[in-house]
Protein backbone atom coordinates (compact mmCIF):
# COMPACT_ATOMS: atom_id res chain seq x y z
CA UNK A 1 0.00 0.00 0.00
CA UNK A 2 1.28 3.47 -0.89
CA UNK A 3 1.34 6.07 1.82
CA UNK A 4 0.55 9.62 0.86
CA UNK A 5 1.79 12.58 2.88
CA UNK A 6 -0.76 14.62 4.79
CA UNK A 7 -1.75 17.91 3.13
CA UNK A 8 -0.36 21.04 4.72
CA UNK A 9 -2.79 22.67 7.12
CA UNK A 10 -1.55 26.25 6.80
CA UNK A 11 -3.03 26.84 3.28
CA UNK A 12 -6.13 29.05 3.05
CA UNK A 13 -9.33 27.38 1.97
CA UNK A 14 -10.56 28.30 -1.52
CA UNK A 15 -13.71 30.43 -1.75
CA UNK A 16 -16.95 28.56 -2.26
CA UNK A 17 -20.32 29.64 -3.56
CA UNK A 18 -21.64 29.98 -0.01
CA UNK A 19 -18.86 32.39 0.99
CA UNK A 20 -19.10 34.74 -2.07
CA UNK A 21 -21.57 37.61 -1.90
CA UNK A 22 -23.29 37.91 -5.34
CA UNK A 23 -24.16 41.58 -4.77
CA UNK A 24 -20.53 42.39 -4.14
CA UNK A 25 -19.48 40.75 -7.44
CA UNK A 26 -22.10 42.71 -9.38
CA UNK A 27 -21.09 45.92 -7.65
CA UNK A 28 -17.45 45.31 -8.54
CA UNK A 29 -18.38 44.75 -12.20
CA UNK A 30 -20.39 47.96 -12.33
CA UNK A 31 -17.76 50.11 -10.67
CA UNK A 32 -14.83 49.01 -12.83
CA UNK A 33 -14.29 51.20 -15.92
CA UNK A 34 -12.05 50.66 -18.93
CA UNK A 35 -9.31 52.85 -17.41
CA UNK A 36 -9.30 50.84 -14.17
CA UNK A 37 -8.75 47.46 -15.84
CA UNK A 38 -5.22 46.19 -16.11
CA UNK A 39 -3.83 45.88 -19.62
CA UNK A 40 -3.51 42.40 -21.06
CA UNK A 41 -0.69 41.36 -23.33
CA UNK A 42 -1.53 41.62 -27.06
CA UNK A 43 -3.02 38.51 -28.59
CA UNK A 44 -4.51 37.24 -25.35
CA UNK A 45 -8.13 38.03 -24.82
CA UNK A 46 -10.33 36.73 -22.10
CA UNK A 47 -14.00 37.47 -21.67
CA UNK A 48 -14.81 40.03 -19.06
CA UNK A 49 -16.50 38.75 -15.91
CA UNK A 50 -19.51 41.00 -16.58
CA UNK A 51 -20.08 39.39 -20.02
CA UNK A 52 -20.63 35.91 -18.66
CA UNK A 53 -23.97 34.47 -19.78
CA UNK A 54 -24.53 36.94 -22.62
CA UNK A 55 -23.69 34.41 -25.36
CA UNK A 56 -26.89 32.35 -24.87
CA UNK A 57 -28.95 35.54 -24.95
CA UNK A 58 -27.27 36.68 -28.16
CA UNK A 59 -27.77 33.23 -29.67
CA UNK A 60 -31.47 33.30 -28.76
CA UNK A 61 -31.93 36.70 -30.44
CA UNK A 62 -30.06 35.58 -33.56
CA UNK A 63 -32.00 32.30 -33.77
CA UNK A 64 -35.33 34.15 -33.61
CA UNK A 65 -34.19 36.20 -36.61
CA UNK A 66 -32.99 33.11 -38.50
CA UNK A 67 -36.25 31.21 -37.88
CA UNK A 68 -38.27 34.26 -38.97
CA UNK A 69 -36.22 34.53 -42.16
CA UNK A 70 -36.73 30.83 -42.91
CA UNK A 71 -40.48 31.23 -42.35
CA UNK A 72 -40.61 34.13 -44.82
CA UNK A 73 -38.69 32.16 -47.41
CA UNK A 74 -41.08 29.23 -46.95
CA UNK A 75 -44.16 31.46 -47.28
CA UNK A 76 -42.82 33.21 -50.38
CA UNK A 77 -41.90 29.87 -51.95
CA UNK A 78 -45.37 28.46 -51.31
CA UNK A 79 -46.97 31.56 -52.85
CA UNK A 80 -44.75 31.30 -55.93
CA UNK A 81 -45.54 27.59 -56.29
CA UNK A 82 -49.27 28.30 -56.00
CA UNK A 83 -49.05 31.08 -58.60
CA UNK A 84 -47.26 28.77 -61.04
CA UNK A 85 -49.82 26.00 -60.48
CA UNK A 86 -52.73 28.43 -60.99
CA UNK A 87 -51.24 29.89 -64.18
CA UNK A 88 -50.48 26.48 -65.70
CA UNK A 89 -53.98 25.26 -64.84
CA UNK A 90 -55.60 28.39 -66.30
CA UNK A 91 -53.64 28.12 -69.55
CA UNK A 92 -54.45 24.43 -70.02
CA UNK A 93 -58.12 24.98 -69.15
CA UNK A 94 -58.21 27.83 -71.70
CA UNK A 95 -56.97 25.48 -74.42
CA UNK A 96 -59.82 23.10 -73.64
CA UNK A 97 -62.47 25.84 -73.37
CA UNK A 98 -61.33 27.45 -76.65
CA UNK A 99 -61.93 24.30 -78.67
CA UNK A 100 -65.11 24.24 -80.78
CA UNK A 101 -66.55 21.39 -78.72
CA UNK A 102 -64.87 22.41 -75.42
CA UNK A 103 -66.99 22.40 -72.29
CA UNK A 104 -66.52 24.51 -69.16
CA UNK A 105 -66.86 21.39 -66.99
CA UNK A 106 -64.02 19.66 -68.86
CA UNK A 107 -61.86 22.77 -68.51
CA UNK A 108 -62.61 23.00 -64.77
CA UNK A 109 -61.83 19.30 -64.22
CA UNK A 110 -58.51 19.60 -66.06
CA UNK A 111 -57.58 22.76 -64.15
CA UNK A 112 -58.40 21.05 -60.86
CA UNK A 113 -56.28 17.98 -61.67
CA UNK A 114 -53.35 20.06 -62.90
CA UNK A 115 -53.35 22.49 -59.97
CA UNK A 116 -53.67 19.71 -57.40
CA UNK A 117 -50.70 17.87 -58.89
CA UNK A 118 -48.66 20.23 -56.73
CA UNK A 119 -48.98 18.90 -53.18
CA UNK A 120 -48.90 22.49 -51.89
CA UNK A 121 -52.42 23.23 -53.21
CA UNK A 122 -55.45 22.28 -51.11
CA UNK A 123 -58.37 23.99 -52.86
CA UNK A 124 -59.00 24.92 -56.52
CA UNK A 125 -61.79 27.12 -57.90
CA UNK A 126 -62.18 27.53 -61.68
CA UNK A 127 -64.37 30.11 -63.41
CA UNK A 128 -64.90 30.05 -67.18
CA UNK A 129 -66.59 32.93 -69.00
CA UNK A 130 -67.28 33.54 -72.68
CA UNK A 131 -67.89 37.09 -73.83
CA UNK A 132 -69.06 37.91 -77.33
CA UNK A 133 -67.64 40.88 -79.14
CA UNK A 134 -68.91 42.84 -82.11
CA UNK A 135 -70.36 40.84 -85.02
CA UNK A 136 -67.66 39.18 -87.06
CA UNK A 137 -65.18 38.98 -84.17
CA UNK A 138 -64.73 35.71 -82.32
CA UNK A 139 -65.90 35.38 -78.75
CA UNK A 140 -63.31 35.73 -75.97
CA UNK A 141 -62.87 32.90 -73.48
CA UNK A 142 -61.50 33.74 -70.04
CA UNK A 143 -60.54 31.13 -67.47
CA UNK A 144 -59.70 32.16 -63.90
CA UNK A 145 -58.17 29.64 -61.51
CA UNK A 146 -57.90 30.38 -57.77
CA UNK A 147 -55.81 28.05 -55.64
CA UNK A 148 -55.32 27.91 -51.87
CA UNK A 149 -52.04 26.63 -50.44
CA UNK A 150 -51.50 24.55 -47.31
CA UNK A 151 -50.43 27.79 -45.57
CA UNK A 152 -53.79 29.41 -46.37
CA UNK A 153 -52.59 31.77 -49.12
CA UNK A 154 -55.00 32.19 -52.04
CA UNK A 155 -53.65 33.06 -55.49
CA UNK A 156 -55.67 33.69 -58.67
CA UNK A 157 -54.42 33.65 -62.24
CA UNK A 158 -56.35 34.20 -65.49
CA UNK A 159 -55.82 33.28 -69.12
CA UNK A 160 -57.91 34.51 -72.03
CA UNK A 161 -58.03 34.07 -75.76
CA UNK A 162 -60.41 33.86 -78.69
CA UNK A 163 -62.88 31.03 -79.03
CA UNK A 164 -61.76 28.78 -81.86
CA UNK A 165 -64.17 27.90 -84.64
CA UNK A 166 -63.56 25.46 -87.46
CA UNK A 167 -64.00 27.24 -90.76
CA UNK A 168 -63.12 25.38 -93.93
CA UNK A 169 -60.69 27.26 -96.10
CA UNK A 170 -61.93 28.28 -99.55
CA UNK A 171 -59.28 27.92 -102.20
CA UNK A 172 -59.07 29.30 -105.75
CA UNK A 173 -60.14 25.95 -107.24
CA UNK A 174 -63.53 25.92 -105.56
CA UNK A 175 -66.58 26.65 -107.62
CA UNK A 176 -68.92 29.47 -106.80
CA UNK A 177 -71.82 27.20 -105.79
CA UNK A 178 -69.72 25.72 -102.96
CA UNK A 179 -68.70 22.43 -104.55
CA UNK A 180 -65.17 21.52 -103.62
CA UNK A 181 -62.69 20.80 -106.42
CA UNK A 182 -60.54 17.69 -106.33
CA UNK A 183 -57.42 17.60 -104.15
CA UNK A 184 -54.13 19.11 -105.23
CA UNK A 185 -52.62 15.73 -106.08
CA UNK A 186 -55.51 14.83 -108.36
CA UNK A 187 -55.23 18.16 -110.13
CA UNK A 188 -51.51 17.72 -110.63
CA UNK A 189 -52.04 14.31 -112.25
CA UNK A 190 -55.03 15.54 -114.22
CA UNK A 191 -53.03 18.49 -115.52
CA UNK A 192 -50.15 16.27 -116.59
CA UNK A 193 -52.26 14.08 -118.86
CA UNK A 194 -52.96 15.50 -122.42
Amino acid sequence: MIAYPDPPTDLPTPPTATRVDPDAAVAVCRDVTAEDRPRRPAGRSRPDRCDRGSSPVELAVIMVGVVTLLGLVLAMGMRWLAAQAALAAAQRALEIAQAPDGLATDAAATADRLARSSKAVTDVTTTTSISTGPPGDPATVTVTVSVTTVLGTTVSRSASGPALNFMPQRGPHQEADGAVASTGQGQAFAGAAP
